[in-house]
């Protein structure tokens, strides 16, 4: 994807224990298809972060984002071995809103929440 001056990131280099790549660095494969809502896609593409990385990621919605638009919405995508951060910029690029997504680490339970805002 080019360079876009409508969005960027923040991108965490290092934790408590030291320097770490961040999990969406992680290179992935994922497909989704025009057939299932946007809901179904970003909870498949979190499940597919999971497998790749091997640290667990669950999508857990949106706040403040009325859920129709992620229901109605429709996301298809062809993505190979591209850093996970690119295929979750394709793919919200798909939802037809201005979203604004954080992912937040649980130390407690070593586990990533995506949140959709």
């Amino acid at each position: 994807m080019p360079p876009n001056h409508d969005w960027f990131d923040l991108v965490p280099s290092a934790a408590a224990d030291g320097p770490q790549m961040p999990i969406l660095d992680t290179l992935m494969t994922f497909d989704s298809s025009a057939s299932a809502n946007a809901v179904f896609s970003l909870t498949a593409f979190c499940d597919e972060l999971s497998r790749r990385s091997g640290r667990q990621v669950r999508f857990h919605g949106f706040g403040g984002m009325g859920s129709s638009s992620l229901q109605q919405g429709r996301i298809e995508l062809h993505a190979q071995n591209q850093p996970a951060r690119e295929v979750l910029r394709h793919m919200l690029g798909q939802v037809g809103a201005t979203v604004k997504w954080c992912l937040l680490y649980d130390p407690d339970s070593s586990s990533f929440a995506l949140l959709l805002r």
